[in-house]
């Protein structure tokens, strides 16, 4: 969970009112943030949700904390600007790349975004500014030329300050949405420094990009059905709309049509939708109940629980979900794996069936088996399963394992779309997870990571390997999340 440090000074220019309320602290759970630290000159906050990034800069906390009246922040406040014509030149491959527009005067402050940059691109782009980058070029600039760039991960602070007139703002980055949140995030933190924001440009077609800040619609029963209580629709209406959200109910169809405002990241369903209102309103509605499990035999298990869950959320990210077998080939299950280690499996003799006598170790071999049948559905598609593993230790001893796997397929950036989802379930377990550089040979080197909870190991996830996809037959790019239930059972709350 991110720490934030804050200028005191800052913060007091823009609101002081806010910071001098006695209840400073307990509007900061509004927004998930807790004070970490404070003296005379610096407050740190510590964020509780990994995927609200637009709020570790002053502007980000004054909108929900003191908000500028009649402020507005929805995709009108783009889609009304002029869309200039610009040419790329050395355009990155399959980066996207935003170019916006802004008029400073002569009395307004000028701020420096270097640190709320740095921990945006360390939290979504690992740091690096081939994943993520922000630059700035005085005047009005319609030549873009992009250096060749560095693949090592950037640790300097960099200068993000606007000139007095007019400046060029250019947003590159591997992944799409991350590209065009930010683009949206700047966007809004000059607008509410008065700045003037006079066109934008863009090297991807935007509508589609757009689309993803579009309405949410859900049905009032579906919101009585999720809190098991119905608010009052201004209740309901107060509180998404004090946290910027355009709110619409047709009372006939009784339906809610709710659009986020652009500089959140995080809203992907109605669901989060929910969530926000009941963080807003403190859940002073919610009455504790004893939970039930819907299990028709057998005592239910905290796994079961676990898997029911993941499998939730995994129905509304739109994966479908697929079994796998627990025995298959020695091509499938080393050979085709680049795997390096044939001393870790585990092999059982099959007089009937050659092609199932090895163990799999990992839940994706299964998952690449489900991709490549005739019946698969064609890419993008996101597959996962739930399957056990068996890997033989130093002192030969053969361990099993239950493990989730997942499969995104065809996506357009699959590091960063694993990453981004693991970070949403992470979040919905309220696991507080850290990365580590992994070495699995069935995955990208340098494209793979570990996870690990309070330094135990539960997963892993990264790009998978194309020599690995060419032995399966799979031409399109795929990247890979797995989760050890075992190892997260033990810590799940």
């Amino acid at each position: 969970m991110p720490n934030v440090d804050f200028e005191r000074r800052s913060l007091s220019q823009r609101m002081a009112k806010a910071i001098a309320s006695p209840d400073f602290a307990r509007n900061l759970l509004t927004i998930k943030a807790l004070i970490d630290f404070q003296n005379e000159d610096t407050l740190t906050l510590n964020f509780m949700d990994t995927l609200r990034p637009e709020l570790w800069c002053v502007e980000g906390l004054a909108r929900h904390l003191e908000p500028i009246p009649g402020r507005h922040y929805g995709l009108d406040q783009v889609e009304k600007l002029p869309k200039t014509t610009v040419h790329f030149e050395n355009a990155p491959g399959k980066k996207t790349a935003w170019v916006l527009y802004v008029e400073v005067n002569s009395h307004q402050d000028i701020v420096d975004d270097g640190y709320f940059f740095k921990k945006v691109r360390d939290q979504l782009g690992f740091g690096s500014s081939q994943q993520l980058d922000v630059s700035i070029m005085p005047g009005m600039q319609r030549e873009i030329a992009f250096g060749a760039g560095s693949d090592d991960d950037n640790e300097a602070l960099p200068v993000l300050a606007l000139s007095r007139g007019m400046n060029t703002v250019i947003i590159t980055a591997l992944d799409a949405r991350i590209a065009t949140w930010l683009f949206f995030t700047f966007a809004c933190n000059y607008l509410d420094r008065g700045y003037t924001l006079t066109g934008y440009a863009a090297s991807v077609a935007e509508k589609e990009l757009f689309a993803k800040w579009d309405a949410f619609s859900f049905p009032n029963q579906y919101v009585t059905d999720t809190f098991g209580f119905a608010p009052s629709p201004e209740q309901f209406r107060w509180a998404l709309q004090s946290q910027h959200f355009d709110v619409y109910y047709d009372t006939a169809a009784q339906t809610w049509y709710v659009s986020p405002p652009i500089f959140r990241f995080d809203i992907i369903h109605p669901i989060d939708i929910l969530e926000d209102y009941l963080v807003v309103t403190r859940y002073e509605e919610v009455q504790p109940s004893l939970m039930s499990l819907r299990v028709g035999i057998g005592s239910p298990t905290k796994r079961n629980a676990l898997e029911e869950r993941l499998g939730e959320y995994m129905r509304a990210y739109g994966a479908r979900q697929t079994i796998g077998l627990l025995l298959d080939s020695y091509d499938n299950v080393m050979s085709n794996m680049r795997h390096d280690a044939p001393g870790q499996l585990v092999r059982m003799a099959n007089a009937v069936n050659k092609n199932r006598e090895y163990v799999v170790d990992s839940s994706l071999p299964p998952l690449l088996r489900n991709a490549v049948h005739p019946s698969a559905p064609l890419p993008p598609v996101a597959f996962y399963l739930f399957t056990e593993t068996v890997q033989v230790d130093d002192e030969n001893v053969a361990h099993s394992r239950w493990k989730m796997g997942i499969a995104l397929v065809g996506t357009e950036h699959p590091f960063n779309n694993a990453h981004t989802l693991l970070d949403a379930l992470c979040h919905h377990l309220h696991l507080p997870y850290t990365l580590k550089r992994s070495t699995s040979p069935a995955l990208i080197p340098g494209r793979q990571m570990s996870v690990l909870v309070d330094d135990v190991p539960v997963g892993q996830f990264g790009e998978v390997h194309p020599e690995v996809l060419t032995n399966w037959g799979l031409f399109y790019p795929a990247s890979f999340i797995e989760l050890d239930l075992d190892s997260i059972v033990t810590l799940w709350k």
